[in-house]
Parts: structure tokens; C-alpha cells; sequence
């Protein structure tokens, strides 16, 4: 909550210049989708780092990683440009897949395959996994 607020005051005071309003469009002070991007999958390959070691096998925060990953998974667009992020994003998904052998996820990592293979922005998961019969709740 804090850092939303941080953030905020940031973008009022970004658009204003000696108390008048400097434009008519906010959305420029936002971060654009590459440099979040690129954020989540540095925060994704960091958090898998962590995991990996043997201190923190036991803790219940791994199971966190299924939803950023899912999202970055599905920024292909973007992955597709950077391919370095890629192999990052693949590196954590082939760990994850390790981690969760359940029916369930092994569906979930077939999607993420298939949206790679669409390629497009347009992939809907939610079809997707409607088309097989199932349904991915996390998104």
C-alpha cells in the first residue's frame, strides 16, 4: 500500500510544474510493460535462486512463484525480443515443473506451451484451458 502511495505522489508530482498541471496524459509516468517485464522475471529468476537453497526447501512462500510465472509466460511478444529473458522465464518454468508433478499444473505448463506457440497477445488461456475441459483458477 505504501509503495502504491509512493508511486502515486511520484506520478502527481511528475506532472506538475510550479503548481500547474503539465499535461493531459498520466500514463506516460507509468512503467511501460517491458520494463515490468523485466522486472517480474529478474524478481522470478532471484526468487527461484532462494529456493533452491537448502534453508528454504521447507517454506510455503515457494508455492507463490505459479502466478507471476503464468504472467510472464505469457508475454510472448516481448519475450520473443528479448530472448535472454526467455531463457530466464524457462529456466524457473523447467524448476517449477519439477516442483509440481500434480495433473493440475502439468495441464498449466501445456497451456504455457501452446501460448508460446501462438506466439500472439491475443492467446486467451482461459479458452484455452476451456477447449481441454479444465480451468486455470489463477488467472
Amino acid at each position: 500500500m505504501l509503495h502504491i502511495r509512493r508511486r502515486e505522489q511520484r506520478i502527481v508530482n511528475a506532472t506538475q510544474k510550479d503548481g500547474q498541471f503539465v499535461g493531459d496524459d498520466q500514463q506516460d509516468a507509468l512503467p511501460s510493460s517491458e520494463i515490468v517485464l523485466y522486472r517480474l522475471v529478474s524478481g522470478l529468476h532471484l526468487f527461484c535462486v532462494a529456493c533452491q537453497l537448502p534453508e528454504n526447501q521447507h517454506l510455503l512462500c515457494r508455492n507463490g512463484i505459479v502466478f507471476p510465472l503464468i504472467t510472464a509466460c505469457l508475454e510472448t511478444r516481448l519475450l520473443k525480443r528479448h530472448p535472454d529473458w526467455k531463457h530466464t522465464v524457462d529456466d524457473v518454468l523447467s524448476a517449477a515443473k519439477k516442483r509440481y508433478l500434480f495433473q493440475l499444473a502439468r495441464s498449466t505448463w501445456e497451456l504455457l506451451d501452446e501460448a508460446w506457440k501462438d506466439g500472439t497477445m491475443e492467446f486467451d488461456l482461459d479458452k484455452a484451458a476451456l477447449r481441454r475441459g479444465q480451468e486455470v483458477s489463477l488467472l
